[in-house]
């Protein structure tokens, strides 16, 4: 092997003008909009889920109140173990 080997050459018209061209914003959003029906159903309860977590490890919900999601896990699976 003599030297590095020749970087690859590509045709100036091969790059995006601007970020809008690289990105199809319109595509992007009819995909969101085909497919956020799908997600609502599922983000909505991890959204609360980690809600729940934040004011728990915050202190803003107390522990004899409503524990937090994750000692529930964890006493589920001492539970099951």
């Amino acid at each position: 092997m003599t030297g590095l080997a020749s970087p690859i050459e590509f045709p100036e018209e091969a790059w995006p003008d601007s970020m809008g061209d690289f990105i199809q914003w319109g595509k992007l959003w009819a995909d969101l909009r085909r497919v956020l029906p799908y997600l609502l159903p599922w983000l909505l309860p991890v959204i609360l889920l980690g809600l729940w977590q934040l004011s728990s490890s915050y202190g803003w919900l107390p522990a004899r109140v409503l524990p937090a999601p994750l000692e529930v896990l964890k006493a589920l699976w001492k539970l099951a173990v």
